[in-house]
């Protein structure tokens, strides 16, 4: 039987790309093996991972953006209709306007959705080949 032993360090800060700070902590892993009589033997082959902490914050919050009740709904509407006006939007969801176009910034901030505008109009549009990234990176991460 293998024991997982995970020791976190201290944090690194790192400068990525984009010259914004990262935390990323170094984590030691250690396996372990149970021996027939119960003693801990450490194998010859400790492992370090480097877990940045920022893109992880990044994907949950894409995570946690999509997997929202309203927003799957304006998803939805705005899927079925192709391309779609906020006043159109708030209208047949019977909600506010202020509700609707908070909701609609957090599906920009992911990039789950794009805008158009037309003169005076501006127009929601589903963004397929991200919301395709984002349906393959889940189904790699459950699967």
């Amino acid at each position: 039987m293998n024991i997982l032993n995970i020791e976190i360090k201290e944090p690194i800060l790192e400068i990525n790309k984009y010259n914004q700070p990262e935390d990323i902590r170094k984590v030691i892993v250690d396996y372990q093996e149970v021996t027939e009589k119960g003693k801990l033997a450490l194998l010859e082959d400790a492992v370090t991972i480097k877990v940045d902490y920022y893109n992880v914050r990044k994907t949950a919050f894409i995570l946690r953006a999509i997997n929202h009740k309203l927003r799957q709904q304006l998803l939805d509407l705005i899927d079925r209709e192709k391309r779609i006006k906020v006043t159109e939007i708030y209208i047949r969801l019977k909600l506010e306007q202020s509700v609707v176009s908070q909701h609609l910034a957090v599906l920009r901030n992911v990039g789950a959705v794009i805008t158009e505008r037309d003169g005076k109009s501006i127009y929601y549009i589903i963004d397929h080949k991200r919301v395709e990234k984002i349906n393959t990176f889940v189904n790699k991460l459950i699967g």
